[in-house]
């Protein structure tokens, strides 16, 4: 990757991204997203003018689907 930084046109970021992880999705009906374990790595070298600095961002997420809920049981009854 490289480019300007979004809120600092004048600095710009060469490097590379990483994604390692596992996703986990259902097995029946939709493809529906169950679960995903990732870790993203930038690692680069950012300039400023001529000075550059050499710079890893790491970004760890889990996130997991929250069971359904099912809807609330209605009873009716006769007298």
């Amino acid at each position: 990757m490289a480019g300007p930084l979004p809120d600092r046109a004048a600095m710009t970021m060469r490097g590379t991204m990483r994604m390692r992880g596992t996703a986990y999705y259902a097995m029946n009906g939709d493809p529906l997203l169950l679960a995903l374990n990732e870790t993203l790595t930038i690692s680069g070298s950012l300039q400023n003018g001529s000075h550059h600095s050499p710079v890893t961002i790491t970004y760890e997420r889990t996130i997991k689907a929250q069971p359904a809920i099912p809807p609330p049981r209605t009873e009716a009854s006769s007298h």
